[in-house]
């Protein structure tokens, strides 16, 4: 586990939760190695927040979602202003997906599930800065 002893300084990441309550566990972690802002996607004063707070926010995090992407009816909306301020981006599951859609990525259904662990490169990664240049991901 990563303490605030492995930075410097503590990052301050914004976390934007979709619809999951699985997400909360994800704020819950990442309280462990940051500063966390969370609000939910469609709060009411989610950019209010984000603005507020914008000078001290390290990177944002998209959380997951058991909506389907490929699915109009699932499709959720997030304030440009927030998703362009330049800061850098994690999306998780949904959030990763619903972000290569507004990019413009095709996303397809894929033929199987994965169920297993890799080696993920963070070295070349801002949002990462201080972590393992490697770590195990799911």
């Amino acid at each position: 586990m990563f303490t605030y002893q492995k930075f410097s300084q503590a990052p301050t990441v914004f976390v934007i939760h979709m619809y999951d309550p699985i997400s909360d566990t994800l704020t819950f972690n990442f309280r462990n190695i940051a500063r966390v802002i969370s609000k939910r996607h469609n709060d009411e004063d989610i950019l209010e927040t984000f603005n507020k707070n914008k000078e001290k926010i390290t990177g944002i995090v998209i959380g997951g979602s058991r909506l389907n992407p490929l699915k109009e009816e699932d499709e959720v909306i997030l304030q440009s202003e927030i998703i362009d301020s330049g800061k850098p981006i994690l999306g998780i599951c949904y959030g990763y997906e619903w972000f290569m859609k507004r990019e413009g990525a095709k996303l397809e259904h894929m033929t199987s599930v994965e169920k297993m662990i890799v080696q993920a490169r963070l070295s070349k990664v801002p949002l990462f800065q201080g972590l393992p240049q490697k770590t195990a991901v799911y």
